[in-house]
């Protein structure tokens, strides 16, 4: 019996070149949120911010961005379960530095006995929407009957699925962009005007992107963002996308 080689498939540039060009810009919009959190994250450690606090949330922030980086190599190979495994870690980091920034006297407890699942989801949004994203999560990490539904191996290319995915990824860049601001808040932490400058640019940035992403998932949702006031949005939308204005 011949035994195909399946390597090709996980190596298919061709594959990776393809969703690389369909996301186009929106990948360098990814990688610069990401990089100035990065940035930010470097930053030497405040004379108000509490030591180990620093230390907490310097280690939190450097996994969280090499959890968010693996995420988005798995989702550039088509491999949209595995993704979402990762991404799920992801999550849960973003999430353990919300609870900090709730409970920054809580560090101590988190060394000696961790911090459950569901302590830091009531420390984002008390444990509503984002315990419904952790539970449909868990249906594809846990490898139960619902982890199944997309495997094909070595990877798939599916837009509608890429723009679904790459979405919750800019959310969550743009939201642990949000969770350094707060804080610098919680310590009374001023950015030298440069950095400032350069953050809200960026969240701007993220913002668009995600538009633009959630028109290519729905085109029906520029009707939403226009209800929303975003004029704004819609011509940035208009300039790279014609159809926008037959569904206005």
């Amino acid at each position: 019996m011949d035994v195909i080689n399946i390597r090709e498939r996980y190596d298919d540039l061709g594959k990776r070149d393809t969703i690389l060009a369909y996301l186009d810009d929106r990948d360098g919009d990814f990688w610069a949120g990401l990089s100035l959190l990065n940035a930010l994250n470097e930053e030497p450690k405040h004379v108000n911010e509490d030591l180990k606090f620093w230390n907490a949330r310097y280690f939190i922030i450097g996994r969280l961005i090499n959890n968010i980086a693996a995420s988005y190599e798995l989702l550039k190979m088509g491999l949209e379960d595995e993704f979402l495994t990762m991404y799920r870690q992801s999550l849960e980091n973003a999430w353990l530095l919300k609870y900090f920034i709730e409970n920054p006297n809580k560090i101590d407890g988190w060394i000696k006995n961790g911090v459950r699942p569901k302590q830091r989801r009531d420390a984002v949004d008390g444990n509503t929407v984002s315990s419904r994203i952790y539970d449909e999560l868990c249906d594809v990490v846990h490898s139960n009957r619902n982890s199944i539904w997309g495997v094909c191996i070595g990877g798939m290319y599916n837009p509608w699925i890429l723009n679904k995915l790459f979405g919750h990824l800019i959310v969550l860049v743009s939201n642990s962009l949000d969770y350094f601001l707060e804080v610098m808040s919680l310590f009374n932490i001023d950015l030298d005007k440069e950095l400032s400058d350069l953050l809200n640019k960026e969240i701007n940035r993220l913002n668009l992107c995600l538009c633009e992403t959630q028109y290519l998932e729905d085109p029906q949702a520029v009707k939403e963002i226009l209800k929303n006031g975003n004029e704004d949005v819609i011509e940035y939308l208009e300039s790279l996308y014609e159809v926008v204005e037959d569904i206005l």
